[in-house]
């Protein structure tokens, strides 16, 4: 996510000092591009039949040190936890719910003119025996009623403003679905813990949301952690003569009442929710994958204006493609561009369909450099949204690798030198700032996990050489499409892709044990020290 102004002009800052001397290149050479500077080796991108996500550490199994309720629906099961113990936003999520599911309805015929939203989510779960309630964040929501979806029968609840704990009837089975019927007036200057505004946002004429990193849980009820994956469902309710946008395929609208419903059948984290409501157009394409693929492309632009994207659209193909060859085949169901109202410089990889602001796309603004805001957010869609962080202390591996295929898309057309790019960026990071893979909430979207999350990138690529760094890329998203990751998981994939291409450095050769020490040594002085080392390995 290019998420504030501050980080894209970091971009931009490098960039100046990056270029090459040969000035801009013709938009139209980037679609027909037929090979690269860096080629990545063919990979088995046959996706294996079930990845396990991980679990936080702090919440492996059942906890003991929870109290028993004696509710009337729950019996003596104990009470839900309401802390998956994340290290940056420890109120964050449960680890007592695995959601399979949201269907949300929402009347928001008065969002645009800053009044209530009312809603229906209904929330599909899997709760472990011996749990009896069922816990959700909800951040200043107006809870009217839950409901147990199999019986018709109301649930009892308690609700302190910030969770949402609902009492589970005795003898259910481990999948429960209830739906919560609340009221909120949202408000995104409600700032999140990461001290940014977060949530729903009103611009003069469109409404839209930015969830990273916990604005969901201000607008609805939800498990509201990047661990937690679900499919979704929405319906929504807009003013007469608005468009209603979320993620995934449009299923129907109806005219009468102005409601438009959405479906998203691959899992989705609840920050990577897209709902944007406004006077749009909605441009539908189509673009193949080397898989064979034909991959729908829904794009949203201001009402009557299609034509002044069309160079945007015709663009999209040529990063698609060479994309696909560095990562492997696109990995979602579906993308587009949703180039709407919203805030200046800021960009946001919302799942199977990037936000950008008007602004960026039209002179003077940034001009070439959205090329850099168009690759960060694609590149997202492998790194980020198809594999997403197990923490929010891993935000690394979503912005530090869509950081690297923006140099690597810009190296390649020309815009920057990438080794120089790396370089600037490392000598940047020489002022003992904090660590890449240890940020504070003040960091989360600062140049330490960006562009110091790309030099780590960097590093890798020296230590691992380009052939077994780009099967390292495609295995990372094969293997683990679908799921939560952490760092650990990526260590024992370079591991393994270490001692089978026999590329340690010092000539270590492919020794178990030696590859092992090496790689883990790298982690730790790129990633975990501040400042890291002054040169790239090579």
């Amino acid at each position: 996510m290019s998420r504030r102004r501050i980080a894209v002009m970091a971009g931009v800052a490098l960039l100046a000092a990056s270029c090459t001397s040969s000035g801009q290149v013709e938009t139209e050479a980037v679609d027909s591009i037929a090979s690269t500077q860096t080629t990545a080796p063919a990979v088995d991108t046959t996706r294996p039949s079930s990845t396990p996500a991980p679990t936080l550490p702090a919440t492996d199994g059942p906890r003991d040190d929870l109290p028993t309720t004696e509710s009337e629906t729950g019996g003596d099961d104990r009470a839900a936890a309401t802390s998956l113990d994340d290290p940056l936003f420890p109120a964050l999520g449960s680890p007592d719910i695995d959601v399979l599911s949201y269907d949300v309805v929402l009347d928001a015929t008065d969002a645009l003119d800053g009044g209530q939203l009312v809603g229906a989510v209904t929330v599909s779960a899997e709760v472990p025996d011996g749990v009896g309630q069922l816990a959700l964040d909800a951040l200043d929501l107006e809870i009217d009623a839950v409901t147990d979806v199999a019986t018709n029968a109301e649930l009892a609840f308690t609700h302190d403003g910030t969770e949402l704990l609902v009492d589970l009837p005795a003898g259910r089975p481990s999948m429960v679905s209830v739906s919560v019927d609340y009221t909120v007036t949202p408000d995104a200057a409600n700032r999140s813990a990461a001290s940014l505004p977060s949530g729903w946002f009103r611009e003069a004429e469109s409404t839209f949301v930015l969830n990273e990193p916990d604005g969901a849980r201000s607008w609805m009820p939800a498990n509201d952690h990047p661990s937690d994956k679900a499919t979704w469902s929405f319906s929504v309710t807009a003013p007469l003569d608005t468009v209603a946008v979320a993620n995934g395929e449009l299923i129907a609208i109806d005219r009468a009442s102005n409601t438009w419903s959405w479906g998203l059948d691959e899992p989705m984290a609840t920050y990577l929710v897209q709902l944007i409501i406004g006077d749009y157009e909605i441009v539908d394409g189509t673009y193949t994958s080397v898989d064979g693929r034909d991959i729908p492309l829904t794009h949203v632009v201001p009402a009557s204006q299609t034509d002044r994207f069309e160079a945007e659209f015709a663009h999209l193909p040529g990063q698609f493609r060479q994309f696909e060859e560095w990562f492997g085949p696109y990995p979602l169901s579906g993308y587009g561009l949703a180039i709407v109202d919203m805030i200046p410089n800021v960009a946001m990889e919302t799942q199977g369909r990037s936000m950008f602001d008007v602004s960026n796309f039209e002179s003077p603004g940034l001009g070439r450099l959205e090329e850099l805001l168009t690759a960060h957010e694609l590149a997202h869609q492998w790194f980020g949204n198809a594999v997403g962080p197990a923490s929010w202390n891993e935000i690394w591996l979503n912005e530090g690798f869509a950081t690297y295929a923006q140099w690597l898309w810009l190296d390649l057309i020309g815009e920057i030198d990438l080794q120089r790019t790396a370089e600037n960026a490392l000598a940047q990071r020489q002022d003992g700032a904090v660590a890449t893979g240890a940020p504070g909430t003040e960091e989360l979207f600062g140049f330490e996990v960006y562009d110091g999350g790309g030099v780590v990138v960097h590093a890798l690529r020296g230590f691992l050489g380009d052939e077994a760094f780009f099967v390292l890329l495609q295995r990372w998203i094969v293997e683990h499409n679908g799921t939560a990751q952490d760092t650990e998981a990526l260590i024992d994939l370079t591991i393994a892709i270490g001692q089978e291409f026999g590329t340690a450095p010092a000539g270590s050769g492919s020794d178990p044990a030696t590859v092992e020490d090496d790689v883990r040594a790298l982690f730790d002085s790129w990633l975990y020290t501040a400042p890291p080392p002054a040169a790239f390995p090579s």
